[in-house]
């Protein structure tokens, strides 16, 4: 790992210490322990684990310093890396294989002082990602020597999205 990718996960956990369980914290009171460099995070894309009463949920997060959109956004293809597994690839085998993955997905967007979070169940996320992958549209994103080519996956194809907004 690079150290634009280290500092990219590093600042992402910051923002979501910052941005995110603030937002959410009268929804979810309960503990958030980052898996920041553990196995579960390179292996199953679980960010955190929310502890409610004892009992552990997993989560894959991502937070966006921008306006906020009304899609989750998964990581699909690199411009540079064609052969380097990213989400849509890993997520889609361990649904095959029967693998964890996380229980719920957290999209935040932090703009003009406001956050604005979108949480789903991850395998309702994953189904719409299976049955429609080819259908969502996409949009890239400049890294330090290449693109990372991400899809969309709007809300309103998704059923049970909770949104939240939060001036902070």
């Amino acid at each position: 790992m690079n150290n634009q990718q280290k500092n990219r996960i590093l600042k992402g956990e910051q923002n979501f210490q910052l941005y995110v369980i603030p937002a959410i914290k009268q929804s979810f009171p309960g503990t958030w322990i980052s898996t920041n460099g553990l196995d579960v995070d390179f292996e199953s894309g679980i960010d955190w684990v929310y502890i409610d009463h004892g009992v552990p949920y997993t989560v894959a997060s991502r937070v966006w310093e921008s306006s906020p959109k009304q899609h989750f956004s998964i990581r699909w293809k690199r411009t540079g890396n064609i052969d380097q597994q990213l989400e849509v690839e890993s997520r889609l085998r361990d649904m095959r294989q029967g693998k964890q993955l996380p229980v719920w997905t957290i999209e935040a967007f932090v703009f003009k002082g406001w956050v604005y979070v979108a949480i789903i169940d991850s395998l309702i996320l994953w189904k719409v990602v299976r049955e429609h992958l080819m259908d969502l549209s996409d949009f890239w994103v400049m890294n330090e020597s290449d693109q990372t080519i991400f899809k969309r996956v709007p809300f309103d194809r998704l059923e049970g999205v909770k949104k939240f907004t939060y001036l902070s």
